[in-house]
């Protein structure tokens, strides 16, 4: 029974302990999990967890295993498929946005790939805002048909800067498979340790262990797919604006009488942009001004009617009836205007005037 006792309290201990290093173990960041596989099984652990036997036996097993990540040499990957990831930027101009961004997206698609992000901002050109319309376009298409793609965009729009870049990941890529490869070989031999143990501790000790390498085979596998899509699948960044017409990509070379032709184009079309900016900004501002003349007219009318009245006032009855009298001579005038304008009007139409 004190035997058995024993046991337990010496498995809760050492369950303990463990726990809190595995718990750490889990919490580690992915710069620890990408750590060589060595720098997590040291001979102290092994000599102390898996006893002498096994000990043995582990070393020389995880020895046969990084002489062949070690073995890896320059040679073995020049005659391998090299692990190339390219990347293209380009900055483009383009009279048709609407064409350009659907074609893209088309284009994509035909070619296998996806377009990973599409943001979009300003007006239509055909509106009133200077602001045109510029989106940022990343595509991600296979590396095999990049050049395809790439030749696709020139076609379609005015390539203004364009740059690749390339990046030769080949040694780092074989370095995970390698550490894969050992992790794998690992568990294995843990697993197999696993069913030789007979006592709790060494039990418990073996389970741990392979927590640890399950985690860090885990991040190496994750990083490896990482690698596998970025070679696969190449990145284009795309910006591209709307414009009325091209920027001159080239430097031609010409003569006096060109230059003017293109400059006098050139200004003849900023000439008839200013016009159409005038019409269209003079009627789209027409309630604004209706409204401001409604609040100046009616001061100025309350005005004209009370300096009226003090002048009338001031100058007496006798002024105030000349007015009364102009006023009504006026409107004796426009009453006998009218009456001659529909008198002529009758006469022209063969009909009697009005009595």
């Amino acid at each position: 029974m004190k035997k058995v006792l024993s046991y337990l309290i010496t498995a809760v201990t050492i369950g303990a302990v463990l726990a809190g290093c595995g718990s750490g173990s889990n919490y580690k960041s992915t710069e620890a999990a990408e750590m060589a596989p060595e720098e997590y099984h040291s001979d102290d652990m092994y000599e102390a967890d898996y006893g002498t036997g096994a000990y043995e036996e582990a070393v020389e097993e995880e020895a046969a295993v990084e002489d062949g990540v070690d073995s890896i040499d320059d040679g073995a990957i020049e005659n391998s498929s090299r692990k190339i990831i390219r990347n293209v930027n380009i900055s483009a101009e383009t009279e048709e946005f609407d064409s350009f961004v659907s074609n893209i997206d088309k284009k994509v698609k035909e070619l296998g790939g996806y377009m990973e992000s599409t943001n979009i901002s300003g007006r239509s050109i055909s509106s009133s805002s200077k602001n045109m319309r510029s989106a940022d376009l990343v595509a991600r298409v296979p590396s095999n048909k990049l050049d395809s793609f790439v030749s696709n965009v020139a076609d379609i729009s005015n390539i203004t800067n364009k740059s690749e870049s390339a990046e030769d990941i080949t040694l780092n890529y074989a370095d995970t498979q390698a550490h894969i490869s050992s992790l794998r070989t690992e568990q294995q031999r843990l697993d197999e340790l696993l069913l030789q143990a007979e006592d709790i501790e060494t039990i418990i000790a073996i389970e741990s262990r392979i927590t640890d390498v399950r985690y860090e085979l885990e991040s190496y596998e994750s990083r490896l797919r990482t690698m596998d899509n970025k070679v696969d699948y190449s990145t284009v960044t795309i910006y591209v604006r709307e414009v009325e017409r091209y920027t001159p990509v080239e430097e031609v070379k010409q003569t006096v009488w060109q230059r003017i032709a293109v400059g006098f184009t050139e200004n003849l079309l900023d000439a008839k942009e200013l016009v159409i900016d005038f019409i269209v900004g003079f009627i789209i501002s027409i309630p604004i001004l209706v409204v401001l003349a409604v609040f100046v007219a009616v001061p100025v009318v309350i005005i004209f009617f009370v300096v009226r009245f003090f002048v009338e006032k001031i100058k007496g009855p006798e002024y105030r009836a000349q007015a009364k009298a102009r006023r009504a001579e006026k409107k004796a005038k426009k009453k006998e205007l009218r009456a001659n304008k529909n008198k002529k009007v009758n006469t022209d139409n063969g009909t009697k005037p009005n009595a």
